[in-house]
């Protein structure tokens, strides 16, 4: 049972917006005078980024506070929470940009939010990389989760410094790839309420031959001897009555000085 489908379609919904934000920042460090005169195709660009970005986020942020629910972990919740609110910051944001071309006064303010979901990414990054370190002997995948919290500490401290980000986008593009595994490969846990299958026990049934006199297994001796002509087994004839060998053997000696069964 996968722990978080949630969590690992984000991983893979931020790859996209990673790679976006990746090429928008190429194209500013070729030509800076896009930050200045903000040319259409370049806001529609960072638009696109941000909106896949910040669903990408919130749908990881899901996937951590399934990963707190499932381990009892409180450092997966907080980080789930905490990716939430940016997530919903950076779409509040997103929306004040599209407002801004026709209230010049919002884009001061969508700046200034966009700068703080940004941080606020890193530090959700950072925290969900030490729970996976942390958690990783429960996942039952150690060695990815360990290589992706390590990644995703590194990753998220980058996004934190904000002078470093551009490689902090070039980190959590392969660490969004462990992530989305981790969350589909992680061990689930005990099953929760309602996942558990209605288990029938029913008491085990157990054949007790009642014991027999003698004069009894002589006659089932006697029948199990007309019945195979061709000579019996000590052995299977014990098996097939329920007696034992010395049981049979007794009740056949008795049938021979009877006169009933012949030896040879």
């Amino acid at each position: 049972m996968a722990v978080s489908k949630a969590g690992a379609a984000g991983c893979i919904l931020l790859m996209p917006a990673l790679f976006i934000t990746l090429i928008a920042a190429i194209l500013t460090w070729v030509d800076p005078t896009v930050l200045i005169l903000n040319p259409l195709w370049y806001v529609i660009i960072l638009m696109i980024g941000s909106i896949i970005l910040d669903f990408g986020v919130l749908l990881i942020a899901v996937g951590a506070m399934k990963l707190g629910k499932i381990y009892k972990d409180a450092l997966s919740k907080g980080a789930g929470i905490l990716g939430l609110i940016a997530a919903m910051i950076g779409l509040v944001a997103t929306i004040l940009v599209l407002v801004g071309a026709f209230v010049p006064a919002l884009t001061g303010i969508a700046g200034i939010l966009n700068l703080v979901t940004f941080i606020m990414f890193g530090v959700f990054f950072l925290l969900l990389g030490i729970a996976f370190v942390i958690l990783r002997a429960k996942t039952g995948k150690t060695g990815l989760a360990m290589a992706t919290g390590i990644m995703t500490i590194i990753a998220g401290s980058m996004f934190c410094s904000f002078v470093l980000s551009f490689i902090g986008i070039i980190i959590l593009i392969p660490v969004a790839i462990l992530a989305a595994m981790l969350f589909l490969k992680a061990k689930g846990g005990a099953p929760e309420v309602g996942e558990v299958k209605k288990l029938v026990v029913r008491p085990a049934v157990v054949k007790v031959k009642k014991r027999m006199k003698p004069e009894e297994i002589e006659a089932e001796v006697h029948k199990y001897v007309k019945e195979h002509p061709e000579g019996i087994d000590l052995a299977e004839c014990a098996k097939g009555l329920g007696v034992s060998e010395d049981e049979v053997e007794t009740a056949v000696n008795a049938l021979v000085k009877k006169g009933k069964l012949e030896t040879g």
